[in-house]
Order: C-alpha cells, then sequence, then structure tokens
C-alpha cells in the first residue's frame, strides 16, 4: 500500500484510539468511585491510584492522539496541524482538560519525578513516607510524591507544582466519546 493511500485511514485511526481511550476512563472512573468509598487501607490507596493512574495515562493518549506526541518541535508542529480537524470535529481546544499534560509527563517519567521529590523532599525515616495518599484533605502531605483529594478529585505531584482535576477530564472524555466514534466511521465510509 502506498504512503499517501495509507494516510488517509490515519485520521480514522486516530479517533477510533481516542473512542477506545475514552472508554478506558469511563471505566477507570467507574472502578474510582467505586474505590473512593472502601475503607481506608494500603489495598484501597493502591486500588485508588490504579483507577487515577489509568484515567491520566488514557487522557494523555487522547492528548497526544489528537495534538500529537512527538518530542521534537518541528514534527509536533505538523501532528498538531495535521490533527486540527480531528480536534475542529471533537470541539477540543487547549482549554480542554486533555490537554494539560504536566501531571501525565510526571506519571510517564516517574524516575525523574522521584529523583526531584527525593531531593526536595527530605522525607523523615518514619513509616509516614508514601509515595501516593489519598485523603479529603486540601493540603498535600508533606511525606507524599502524589496526592488524590477524594473530595474535590485533584491529583498532584507535590514537588513538581503539577495538577490536573479528574472529574474534569472524566466529564470531557466522556462527552468526546460519542463524536470520536460518530466521526471515525464517517471517515472510514467516506474512504472505503
Amino acid at each position: 500500500m502506498a504512503a499517501a493511500s495509507r494516510h488517509k485511514w490515519v485520521p480514522a485511526l486516530l479517533l477510533l484510539e481516542v473512542e477506545t481511550q475514552a472508554r478506558f476512563v469511563a471505566w477507570a472512573a467507574d472502578q474510582l468511585s467505586t474505590d473512593q468509598g472502601l475503607p481506608d487501607s494500603p489495598n484501597a490507596g493502591i486500588r485508588l491510584w490504579f483507577s487515577v493512574q489509568t484515567i491520566l495515562v488514557s487522557a494523555a493518549n487522547i492528548t497526544k492522539a489528537m495534538w500529537g506526541g512527538s518530542t521534537e518541535n518541528t514534527k509536533r508542529d505538523a501532528q498538531k496541524a495535521e490533527r486540527a480537524p480531528l480536534r475542529m470535529a471533537l470541539a477540543l481546544t487547549s482549554t480542554s482538560p486533555l490537554y494539560k499534560l504536566q501531571v501525565r509527563n510526571d506519571l510517564e517519567h516517574l524516575e525523574a519525578t522521584i529523583d526531584h521529590w527525593g531531593l526536595r523532599a527530605q522525607p523523615s525515616a518514619s513509616a509516614n513516607v508514601r509515595t501516593y495518599t489519598r485523603d479529603p484533605e486540601v493540603a498535600v502531605p508533606r511525606e507524599s510524591l502524589g496526592h488524590y483529594n477524594v473530595a474535590t478529585g485533584d491529583v498532584t505531584f507535590k514537588y513538581r507544582h503539577h495538577s490536573a482535576n479528574v472529574p474534569k477530564i472524566v466529564t470531557e472524555a466522556a462527552r468526546i466519546l460519542p463524536l470520536a466514534s460518530a466521526e471515525a466511521r464517517r471517515l472510514l465510509q467516506r474512504g472505503s
């Protein structure tokens, strides 16, 4: 298959991937809702963070599909321009909660985040040191790397000063899921 004919399928494939990732967000949000109601225990915290991480990584995959994911500026700019019609079809702008990448980068480059945390946190040798916490506190505990505020849905990596609101991400993913599905099918029908 020639490159030009292969290229015509890329927009539909990107939208199908957005649809899949939006479904992952929805499923993880359902699990998160269950996990937030569990009594406090180490496993409850791990389960909660599993759901939060799935939401954030899936949201990041949507972002990369819609805005490009290249680390090279010129390639990223080209991807962003090529995918503008797809973003328009989904009514996605840079104000979307899906556009924010800092928290996703903190997870994707966890080793650098841990190095950054370790250099600044200087946590005590107590048993209070935890990598991830979940509490309805406004303040992020000093001894934690990442914190999920169950009252607000904010996830924060304290020493990077990056945060995102999980419910806003979930709502946006739910909004674009049917749009991505319909637009992908429209493009596939047009291309066949």
